[in-house]
């Protein structure tokens, strides 16, 4: 049964993929024969993504490079910012021209991927040794997410960017001043024992076992 599903498995996601291009070459078809075309931003965006998701990524940003100059206002302008954001984090590991994208998507604070771009950012400057400035921004995905509980995975975010925090506080901050730090995040007791907790097994895990 497991071979099974994993065989189904694998042809629903080679059928996802085989669509996915049918998708490209039509997208395409309507970029070059219908450039007048009145929503032609929305089909770049949906071409961008379908060639992102096929594994053509520089293509992918090729286009959305291009859907920005010509559409500057067009309604994805976050998403497009984000994704070209995740390009430079993911595939070419440059968290420094990342983190210029993140905050640009930053700039449409009720935009639906605001809080994860600012999530985001955080791990950029976390990645580019300013801790600091990463513990405070991942402060404000929680403070915002807390804000906006309706903004798309904000629950998640919040209970990610407290174990990102704890562990981003476990390399910059004082062990004495932990619980103190962690009851000004959250009013659960639960939740600061839990953060304790894992500030502790951090500390073990570098071998800090005097803090």
């Amino acid at each position: 049964r497991a071979k099974s599903c994993k065989r189904q498995k694998e042809d629903m996601l080679s059928e996802s993929d085989r669509l996915r291009g049918e998708a490209v070459d039509l997208y395409k078809k309507i970029v070059r024969n219908h450039s007048d075309y009145k929503e032609l931003d929305r089909v770049l965006f949906y071409l961008a993504t379908n060639l992102d998701q096929v594994g053509r990524a520089d293509e992918a940003m090729k286009v959305y490079r291009k859907l920005l100059s010509k559409f500057p206002n067009t309604e994805h302008k976050p998403n497009i910012l984000l994704a070209l954001g995740e390009h430079y984090f993911d595939k070419k590991e440059d968290p420094k021209r990342a983190l210029q994208f993140y905050q640009k998507v930053t700039k449409f604070e009720d935009s639906s991927v605001y809080s994860y771009a600012k999530y985001k950012a955080a791990w950029c400057y976390y990645n580019m040794d300013q801790k600091d400035q990463a513990l405070q921004v991942f402060i404000d995905v929680i403070d915002y997410a807390k804000s906006h509980p309706n903004q798309p995975n904000a629950k998640a975010l919040v209970n990610q960017a407290r174990n990102d925090i704890v562990m981003t506080y476990s390399e910059i901050g004082s062990p004495e001043k932990a619980i103190p730090f962690f009851k000004d995040l959250t009013d659960d007791r639960e939740e600061v024992l839990k953060m304790a907790e894992r500030l502790a097994i951090q500390y073990s895990d570098k071998s800090k076992y005097e803090y």
